[in-house]
């Protein structure tokens, strides 16, 4: 069964109201924002949401704080939730039905607003100096239009940005789009699992990181040319005069791979 959202945002908050001493701000935040996911996502089941995500969302700045409310949302069977496999996967979220469930909405409800004076509530007019021509619906809905164009093209390109300038969110974007194992064991390697135990930080100081797709062409040049993508990138990444000013991981990837570079 779909859930209401009307109905769903009353019984939570009643749900609030009847437990004072357990919702925090950050509960509250936390689960509207899942709410609102829930919503975009068309009221399914269970849906994926990132941790960065849902932290950005829900203005909570500490991952321990994060999965410490999903813990307590889950504990007081206002949610459920799975883990993601490891790091990069996304946790599944799962919202519980609260209207109709008496244990959460039998005691209170939210207490209704003060009214307004009469006086007050009475919208003032101010009449315009110089009348509107020609069709008034047509010249509001043209201004919203102007305004809200180009959004989509917008928010894309703010993101591109931001995943350009944090590898870390960059490759949990890429993670979500694609199930080759291959490709999840290469992000290991590169944040760590390694022969040199560390991140590699030069490798990740490279502007356009590799994507899910580049990496399927990148393994299958090195198959070609019998290489390992492991031992290229541990060779970059211990000389800087390979990887500084370089723009793309891929095109570097390529060179190593058709021995375009003088060892």
């Amino acid at each position: 069964m779909r859930i209401n959202g009307f109905e769903q945002i009353k019984a939570f908050y009643s749900w609030v109201f009847n437990e004072p001493e357990k919702a925090r701000p950050t509960h509250i935040s936390l689960y509207l924002f899942l709410l609102n996911q829930n919503n975009r996502a068309n009221w399914v089941e269970w849906f994926k949401c990132p941790y960065d995500l849902a932290m950005h969302g829900a203005r909570i700045g500490n991952k321990g704080t994060y999965y410490r409310c999903l813990d307590d949302l889950k504990r007081w069977k206002i949610i459920d939730y799975k883990k993601g496999i490891n790091n990069f996967k996304a946790p599944l979220i799962k919202l519980i039905q609260l209207y109709d469930n008496e244990h959460l909405t039998e005691q209170v409800s939210v207490p209704l607003s003060e009214h307004l004076s009469e006086p007050q509530c009475v919208p003032q007019t101010v009449p315009l100096p110089v009348p509107l021509t020609g069709n008034k619906y047509k010249l509001l809905t043209n201004n919203i239009k102007l305004i809200t164009k180009y959004i989509d093209q917008v928010v894309k390109f703010v993101n591109e940005i931001e995943l350009k300038n944090d590898p870390q969110k960059f490759y949990d974007n890429q993670i979500q789009k694609t199930t080759n194992e291959k490709y999840l064991a290469f992000v290991k390697y590169l944040f760590g699992e390694n022969m040199l135990k560390k991140p590699l930080s030069g490798v990740l100081s490279i502007t356009d990181q590799l994507t899910a797709d580049e990496f399927e062409k990148v393994m299958e040049a090195c198959e070609r040319k019998n290489k390992k993508i492991g031992d290229m990138l541990t060779k970059i990444e211990n000389d800087k005069k390979y990887y500084k000013g370089k723009t793309s991981l891929y095109r570097t990837l390529l060179n190593w791979v058709e021995d375009r570079f003088i060892k």
